[in-house]
């Protein structure tokens, strides 16, 4: 555990130029991020993703069937 409380989010925060940019497994490859901390899905360019659930990093896990992780199979991104 670390004592940083803000831990939980700072893989949504933009990376500095310096740092190599990694794909997150735990985030679905579809999910867009607005500027105004709304999210949407690339697959229905609505709120929703196909499921009919919101889109958002909470809620977009793989316990969705529409679920496809940021990072491939072999590390592919």
């Amino acid at each position: 555990m670390s004592d940083d409380p803000l831990a939980p989010m700072r893989r949504f925060a933009r990376p500095s130029p310096e740092a190599r940019r990694e794909a997150d497994p735990f985030l679905c490859r579809h999910l867009l991020a607005k500027a105004s901390a709304s999210y949407s899905c690339l697959r229905t360019m609505r709120p929703d993703g196909p499921d009919g659930s919101r889109a958002a990093p909470e809620v977009c896990t793989d316990d969705r069937i529409c679920f496809e992780a940021t990072m491939g199979r072999g590390g592919d991104s």
